[in-house]
């Protein structure tokens, strides 16, 4: 629990930060300006009433009498706008003991709460997290009174995984809903919005709780079901570790797609560290081919070439490479 001078401190500091985003009520000018103009062409046209009345005309009396009868509709809209100016109720920050009573909350519901002041921050430690089976470890919940910007809901927290568990091939994300630190708060995105504008701070962070202890596979940068298997070297999809192969050459992780076989040995390979067999074209590992001009595997270097792939013997690239001299007359 946090010493009552140190929670006494941060929590004038968080009443401060809000209390200055909160302008005090203001008076609705504009409303009683419009009001005043209403009134005044009221009294225009109840004046040109009188003097079409008073003269006998009749035509412009009709006319006047219809544009009042205008100006009086718009005054009681006007009328009703600057009501609900004054009915609206006034949005105002929390008071120096709801912060108090805010952080004391969150000493309740977290395993562990701490303020770093040079660093600007309230820390709420959650408990061990387990999704799908998969142990994530604790999470400490920094909310960050000290950015430039420290009210714009999830990005006012940072998500440090103090046991990372990560996915390979993804250091970066530590949970299925947290990238680099940051939380991808899904649909509550707009309650966590409103928690942090009005100052509810154990709202706020129960709500980040909430995102990190469910799992929405719609929303994962890493789906569970691929967490803990591998990234395969040839077709960079995460799968499961049973379906894992490691090429005997480079030791690249395959899976069962990428992963050739050895014709000739049966070892497994990647498509990079095998060569396919002139003759058959089978795949095989390069010990399992026999060099030269061509690459030909065992079973077909024992067996004979095709007559249009024979290779010419020695004598006849000797004859070939041998010019033919000139014959003369006798």
């Amino acid at each position: 629990m946090l010493p009552v001078s140190l929670l006494l401190r941060v929590a004038r500091r968080l009443h401060f930060l809000w209390s200055s985003r909160f302008e005090p009520a203001a008076e609705p000018f504009r409303a009683w300006s419009v009001l005043e103009t209403d009134l005044a062409e009221l009294a225009r046209l109840r004046r040109q009433l009188r003097l079409a009345a008073s003269r006998n005309l009749d035509h412009a009396r009709t006319e006047v009498a219809q544009q009042l009868t205008e100006s009086l509709a718009q005054l009681s809209r006007d009328l009703n706008r600057l009501r609900d100016e004054y009915e609206t109720p006034r949005v105002r920050p929390p008071s120096l003991g709801d912060f108090v009573r805010d952080i004391r909350q969150l000493e309740a519901e977290f395993a562990a709460v701490e303020v770093r002041w040079s660093d600007g921050v309230v820390r709420a430690v959650t408990e061990p997290i387990v999704l799908g089976g998969v142990p994530l470890g604790s999470f400490a919940i920094d909310f960050h009174w000290n950015r430039e910007k420290p009210f714009l809901g999830a990005k006012s927290f940072e998500i440090v995984a103090l046991e990372p568990n990560p996915p390979s091939g993804h250091e970066d994300v530590t949970h299925p809903h947290v990238h680099d630190g940051a939380l991808c708060p899904g649909d509550a995105a707009d309650p966590l919005e409103d928690a942090v504008v009005a100052g509810r701070v154990a709202d706020a962070f129960l709500l980040v709780h909430a995102v990190l202890s469910h799992y929405n596979p719609n929303s994962a940068y890493v789906r569970l079901a691929e967490w803990e298997g591998f990234l395969c070297a040839d077709c960079q999809r995460r799968v499961a570790d049973e379906g894992c192969f490691t090429c005997e050459e480079c030791n690249d992780s395959l899976c069962d797609e990428c992963a050739v076989t050895c014709a000739a040995c049966s070892a497994a390979r990647c498509s990079n560290c095998t060569i396919p067999c002139d003759v058959c074209r089978d795949r095989h590992c390069r010990a399992c081919l026999t060099g030269g001009r061509r690459a030909v595997c065992a079973d077909c270097r024992t067996d004979p070439l095709p007559p249009e792939e024979e290779e010419p013997s020695d004598d006849e690239t000797e004859s070939a490479e041998k010019p033919v001299a000139a014959v003369g007359p006798l």
